[in-house]
């Protein structure tokens, strides 16, 4: 299952997360994150 980097902005927006929230709850640093963002955003 691959998941968008809009998947992950509109989970985070849901769940009412910063990145940083979101790096710390999946052991990733924010940068990790963010990359990964702009990686799946097509």
């Amino acid at each position: 299952m691959n998941i968008t980097g809009r998947q992950i902005r509109a989970a985070r927006g849901l769940l009412g997360w910063k990145m940083e929230e979101l790096a710390d709850k999946a052991g990733l640093t924010r940068i990790t994150i963010r990359q990964t963002k702009h990686f799946y955003c097509i």
